[in-house]
């Protein structure tokens, strides 16, 4: 899903150990511009799963040069996914986790409706959210492995300078919730489109 990107909220701060960056991986090769019926924008779907970056993506030179600083590189095993870090980690090793794939877009089965994917995102994220799950992985399920996702990363970021989470639109939302609630704080918000992240600090009271 593309999301509408929000302009900085803070000035980016840098430093300090244990702090934790969510990018959203860069723009995937595949056409957005057809009309589909349910059946076709589960397959689209699928393929959106399987596809890896556009040519020519590239990081933005800030967050390029905000992740070279990071010593822990991780990301889900989409390679939409896997590609952005690779972009960003440049010769350093990545992590990939299975707990950091996006959630899922389950169609609901709506005849003589053709639409475009975007808006087929869209249907298909609130009807998800309602409990619509296809015998897929349900909201309740998701937001339970947003929770697992969240403290994954705040192992990973004892004893670390910086870690960079490469992964995807929605379920990163998902995982910030979770980290605002265990009083991680945002100190910048670069929206959630293509390539955009946000950097966390962990709350005052965290061991380091």
């Amino acid at each position: 899903m593309t999301l509408a990107a929000a302009a900085p909220t803070q000035a980016l701060e840098t430093g300090g150990a244990g702090e934790i960056i969510l990018v959203r991986h860069g723009r995937p090769a595949l056409a957005r511009d057809q009309r589909l019926d349910w059946r076709g924008y589960r397959l689209w779907w699928a393929a959106y799963g399987e596809s890896g970056l556009a040519g020519g993506e590239r990081p933005p030179n800030r967050l390029a040069g905000v992740a070279a600083a990071a010593d822990c590189f991780v990301a889900s095993p989409l390679p939409r996914a896997r590609e952005t870090a690779a972009y960003l980690a440049r010769a350093k090793d990545i992590l990939i986790d299975d707990v950091f794939v996006e959630a899922p877009l389950p169609a609901p089965q709506i005849p003589f409706v053709r639409l475009k994917p975007g808006a087929w995102n869209v249907l298909s994220r609130i009807s998800w959210k309602l409990g619509y799950s296809a015998a897929g992985e349900s909201h309740r399920h998701a937001e339970v492995r947003a929770v697992e996702a969240a403290l994954r990363l705040e192992e990973l970021a004892r004893g670390k300078a910086l870690v960079v989470l490469c992964a995807h639109g929605w379920f990163n939302r998902m995982i910030r919730r979770v980290l605002r609630t265990r009083g991680w704080r945002c100190t910048y918000d670069g929206g959630d489109s293509y390539w955009a992240w946000r950097h966390y600090r962990p709350p005052a009271n965290r061991g380091r």
